[in-house]
């Protein structure tokens, strides 16, 4: 049986918005291994093997996403 490497999250930021009326979640994450070392990027997935404490702050309104050709990247639709 393979065992998933252990990890503790450090900190975990980002937003939660709308794309095409589907969720769209774009997280940055810093976790950090029993050895001490640290490893930092875009959260894809995650499997919480017993807690994890996260506080969401609403921001009311209509926040949107949108694909924007000449950065090439989604951003806010306000």
């Amino acid at each position: 049986m393979k065992q998933e490497a252990l990890f503790k999250i450090i900190a975990l930021s980002g937003n939660i918005s709308k794309m095409d009326n589907k969720e769209y979640l774009h997280l940055h994450i810093l976790i950090g291994n029993e050895k001490g070392q640290a490893f930092e990027g875009h959260l894809k997935e995650a499997l919480v093997s017993a807690t994890a404490e996260i506080v969401i702050n609403p921001i009311y309104g209509d926040i949107d996403r949108e694909f924007s050709k000449s950065i090439g990247l989604n951003i806010f639709k306000f």
